[in-house]
């Protein structure tokens, strides 16, 4: 097997890469073994790589390369992105999966019986992880997934999806990442004892059914205590609305007394409340999410996890089409590592220093 370098514009589907491609900062974008497809070739266009190493079975002096064909296309990453044969794919697989993991977690709700098939209930968020070439590639598909579903099953899935990836940034063990993606699959269980009128009511929340929403933590915990599973699935259960300075609940505990795993449950559940649509909200700009943890993340949050966090998620962005709130519209071309909710934007050939004209932030996704 041989190797020839090639222009991005010049990749077909089907392609092999050679070798691992990475950014110019080093971060690994795809691994060498990956099968090209429209969806990826678009990826590395998108973080601006000029060349790949791809296998050809001969020499490459008896190489003809195809370019791309494109036609008509939809106008923003994002868009392209849902038009694409993998999130057709990761759709399918998805929703095919939803059901049963429905089915698993109600088992658990309803059995007396002090087991739980971990391994069985792992199989739906590491099907989904592992169908994926890249971490990145998730939170794209994550990103149109979540206008589809705003059920308690799939916010616990994508939050489990997306803690497995975190794991893999702060380079847990294997055993542990089982742990962690249990854990988010299992933090919310006790809101499956909630009211649905309650859980999706459209208007505001009166004191009293708000009281009653957060004591899906106790109602969780006292699900899975006699549970014979990790200790650290029942804490993050009870755990994960608990906040570094105290401020959260039911506890009131803070950061020296919160466990690892429950304050990384913490940083994901939010990031994947607050941006996912509900009934009762559009969700948020991932931008304006960043945001926030930027302002109040050094008190509320475990600093490591939630810095690791934020500075891995925005990578996943550049290439983004965005609509400012002057209502241009632009495209992510790089990240501003000491102020990461203001990246530079280009529009209309002109960059646009986020970071520096402060009067100016990213509205949307597009």
């Amino acid at each position: 097997m041989y190797k020839e370098k090639l222009r991005v514009q010049d990749l077909s589907e089907g392609m092999i890469l050679f070798s691992d491609v990475c950014t110019q900062s080093g971060q690994l974008i795809m691994n060498s073994g990956t099968i090209l497809s429209h969806y990826l070739i678009e990826k590395l266009n998108q973080y601006q790589i000029d060349s790949v190493f791809v296998e050809v079975p001969e020499r490459p002096d008896h190489i003809t390369s195809n370019p791309i064909k494109i036609g008509m296309e939809p106008t923003s990453y994002l868009e392209r992105v849902k038009e694409s044969q993998e999130f057709a794919e990761f759709h399918k697989v998805y929703f095919n999966h939803m059901k049963n993991f429905e089915m698993q977690l109600n088992d658990i709700v309803n059995s007396s019986s002090t087991s739980i098939d971990i391994d069985a209930l792992l199989t739906t968020p590491i099907t989904l992880v592992n169908s994926i070439d890249t971490t990145f590639g998730i939170f794209d598909l994550l990103l149109n997934i979540r206008h589809l579903d705003d059920s308690t099953y799939a916010h616990s899935l994508n939050v489990s999806i997306i803690a497995n990836i975190v794991g893999k940034w702060l380079h847990l063990s294997e055993r542990d990442l089982k742990v962690l993606t249990s854990c988010g699959l299992l933090h919310d269980i006790g809101k499956l004892l909630i009211p649905q009128e309650i859980l999706q009511k459209p208007g505001k929340l009166t004191p009293e059914e708000f009281d009653l929403i957060k004591q899906h933590t106790t109602y969780g915990y006292a699900l899975l205590k006699d549970k014979e599973i990790d200790p650290r699935i029942k804490a993050s259960a009870l755990l994960h609305h608990e906040k570094a300075d105290g401020s959260g609940y039911p506890l009131g505990k803070k950061r020296e007394n919160l466990p690892f795993f429950s304050q990384i449950i913490t940083i994901v559940d939010t990031y994947e409340a607050m941006t996912a649509n509900r009934v009762y909200r559009e969700g948020l700009c991932p931008f304006k999410v960043i945001k926030l943890y930027e302002e109040e993340g050094f008190s509320k949050y475990n600093v490591q996890i939630l810095m690791t966090f934020i500075e891995k998620l925005v990578q996943t962005y550049i290439g983004y089409t965005v609509r400012l709130n002057d209502g241009r519209i632009g495209k992510i071309v790089f990240i501003n590592r000491l102020d990461l909710s203001h990246p530079i934007i280009e529009s209309n050939s002109t960059f646009i220093d986020l970071a520096k004209e402060r009067n100016l932030e990213i509205e949307t996704l597009l």
